[in-house]
């Protein structure tokens, strides 16, 4: 996956190979109008993943495509994929000569349009101080299945809900989780706890896991900066919150 500078090269070379100004391409993808140039004058330090989907159709590629885990397909694509050191790629669709034939080939992922659209979103509503947020039971979208977990049962989405887990996780995030496999300690996770009567609420955290005991788990999150312990009594079940780079099958 490619870092910030290595990403600012690659959309600053795909802009100019479209002759697309970064409004433009901001536009067309739904986004602020300023977010790419923001992003390209260093004016906003990094790109959240939940904006990737808007800059790759600004741009008419894949969200692979953007993040160099894809090859691409037009000689100014190539231009911008030979910015990057990491990627691998060469500017095979102008010289003929294709990122397999080079030695190093990229992994065969999806375009984005091709995923499935099967992972359930579940809805939530605001918790107040005590609690993240309560699960309503419901299911409120369906979205985008990537290639890192094409054939994981489990998975499901959820937006976060409020700010104590800012920065690593901001309000209004998507993010992918399951508890197919169990976390680990210092995974980021949704903890999710049996309601206190029957008929209840189902209260939610998003946090990371920093301890298990045998009567409890201890989690932390950052704004403000706490401890907090769950009651293993409580716990209804723990899911993993899923990295970026795994969902893309790093």
């Amino acid at each position: 996956m490619l870092d910030d500078e290595q990403l600012r090269a690659r959309i600053a070379a795909r802009l100019e190979a479209l002759s697309r100004s970064p409004i433009t391409a901001a536009v067309k993808g739904g986004l602020e109008r300023s977010y790419i140039r923001d992003f390209l004058k260093t004016k906003k330090s990094s790109i959240k993943s939940r904006y990737y989907e808007g800059i790759a159709v600004g741009l008419d590629w894949t969200v692979a495509e953007l993040i160099g885990e894809q090859p691409v397909a037009d000689p100014g694509a190539s231009v911008s994929a030979a910015a990057s050191s990491e990627s691998g790629m060469r500017a095979g669709a102008a010289s003929g000569t294709s990122a397999t034939s080079a030695g190093r080939a990229p992994p065969a992922l999806p375009g984005f349009a091709t995923m499935a659209q099967d992972v359930p979103v579940k809805g939530n509503a605001a918790g107040g101080q005590a609690v993240d947020f309560y699960f309503n039971g419901q299911t409120i979208d369906f979205v985008r299945r990537p290639p890192g977990v094409a054939r994981s049962a489990g998975v499901f989405a959820l937006y976060v809900t409020g700010n104590s887990m800012h920065p690593r996780y901001t309000e209004g995030e998507l993010i992918y989780a399951t508890s197919a496999r169990p976390a680990s300690i210092g995974d980021y996770v949704v903890v999710e706890l049996w309601p206190e009567h029957d008929g209840g609420d189902t209260p939610g955290y998003i946090k990371r896991l920093e301890k298990r005991t045998p009567t409890k788990i201890v989690c932390s999150q950052f704004n403000p900066e706490k401890s907090l312990e769950f009651d293993l009594k409580r716990v209804k079940a723990v899911h993993r919150v899923i990295p970026w780079a795994e969902l893309l099958g790093g």
